[in-house]
């Protein structure tokens, strides 16, 4: 049997008193076969005022216009040391996890196929899902936010990934690939524009980023499926997910509640009749055609580059 040789290193932002999620990432890498590397996340409220002043921090919003809350800075800055230490070691492209990813049989697969990917992104987004479509099931399925007029794809085994600009905001950093050119122009961008939480942040620099995704999204999010309480029963006791044994979905939680309870849950998920039915062929329609304008946009102007 022929061996599989993992053609892209893995980094895993992990808090070091944070053993069970450790824990929960080591059991996924052995499951797949893969190798990762911990890297010590950052804590907010251990960031330095003199650290802090560097970047414009008291300019920088989320989308609800308020600053940034410790636990958001210390992701930020989680990644942003992380990206300077792919720089400085002249690494060519990374996987970076969050410890609440999710992987699957087929982001296995394109991990292992790395070098056949096309080319000509910075950072390839491989676990996002649109924002206005927070906790509905997305693995396995196609998802809009991507380019519907440009893209590229590739098959493994079967399984047809595409690879597209992201046209619209997404949420979830939790897995993605970078190159050292995307870390680098990312970090320049960091250092200059109001910081937003990183998945906005991402979106609103897309001119200085060459910012991809794929479709379908191939790594999930333990948030995505489970509340706070959940969590820690969820990484306990191992459960892992694939496209084929899928978490359980808010659907499927709606389904074992009754009465005021089930009513509280859909207006807490937005799973409200209303939202969830008489909404989705119109967010759908405006998903489709904000696609084809938006990539238009994209592919029409260069990405703007620093002079180095």
């Amino acid at each position: 049997m022929k061996q599989v040789i993992q053609q892209l290193p893995i980094f895993i932002i992990n808090l070091p008193e944070a053993v069970k999620r450790q824990a929960f990432m080591q059991k996924q890498l052995m499951q797949h076969k893969l190798k990762g590397e911990f890297f010590k996340a950052s804590r907010g409220k251990d960031l330095t005022r003199d650290f802090l002043s560097k970047f414009q921090i008291e300019k920088g919003t989320n989308l609800s216009n308020r600053k940034l809350s410790q636990g958001e800075l210390g992701c930020v800055f989680s990644h942003y040391f992380l990206l300077k230490k792919i720089v400085e070691e002249k690494i060519p492209a990374v996987l970076v996890l969050e410890d609440d990813a999710i992987l699957t049989k087929e982001s296995t697969l394109l991990i292992n196929n790395f070098q056949t990917l096309p080319q000509g992104w910075d950072l390839l987004n491989i676990g996002h899902r649109s924002a206005s479509l927070l906790g509905e099931p997305f693995i396995g399925k196609k998802t809009y936010p991507l380019s519907l007029r440009y893209r590229e794809k590739v098959t493994f085994d079967g399984v047809t990934i595409h690879l597209a600009p992201l046209t619209h905001l997404t949420s979830g950093t939790c897995a993605y690939i970078v190159t050292k050119e995307g870390a680098e122009h990312l970090l320049q961008v960091i250092e200059q524009q109001p910081i937003l939480p990183l998945d906005n942040f991402l979106d609103a620099n897309k001119e200085y980023l060459r910012y991809y995704g794929t479709s379908p999204s191939l790594v999930n999010h333990l948030d995505a499926y489970l509340n706070d309480n959940d969590i820690e029963q969820h990484i306990m006791s191992g459960r892992t997910n694939n496209m084929n044994t899928p978490l359980i979905s808010n659907l499927e939680k709606l389904s074992q509640y009754s009465g005021l309870k089930k009513i509280k849950f859909m207006f807490y998920m937005n799973l409200a009749l209303k939202d969830h039915f008489l909404s989705y062929p119109y967010n759908k329609a405006r998903y489709l055609w904000g696609s084809f304008l938006k990539t238009k946009i994209l592919i029409s102007r260069p990405v703007m580059r620093e002079e180095s």
